[in-house]
């Protein structure tokens, strides 16, 4: 990882047992086609748990600093947790799905 901050880079090795994650074969992390990609996504942001539930909250948290929410990503990891946990993260889904005119039928099936 490298992250700047006051004009300084630092570089640092991020493992996943660092924020409290399993090390799992990276295989199980693989994408597949899109349309069960999205189907996945959906179940995440519904509950379901696991290494991709997991790689999405390192992911929003490091949005999250990004962002200037938090000055840490492990500051910003009950955050994401929190935006997941809640179902806030999904309800925002379906705002912009209805907000942009998406095929709400996407959503609307699930939660």
């Amino acid at each position: 990882v490298a992250e700047v901050v006051d004009g300084v880079t630092r570089q640092f090795m991020l493992k996943p047992e660092d924020l409290g994650f399993e090390r799992v074969d990276p295989r199980r992390l693989a994408g597949s086609d899109p349309e069960s990609a999205a189907n996945e996504a959906l179940r995440i942001l519904q509950g379901e748990r696991g290494p991709k539930r997991d790689m999405l909250l390192v992911n929003a948290a490091a949005g999250i600093q990004v962002a200037g929410k938090a000055s840490s990503l492990l500051e910003a990891m009950p955050l994401a947790t929190e935006a997941l946990d809640s179902g806030k993260a999904f309800e925002t889904l379906r705002t912009l799905v209805k907000a942009t005119n998406g095929d709400r039928s996407v959503v609307d099936g699930h939660g």
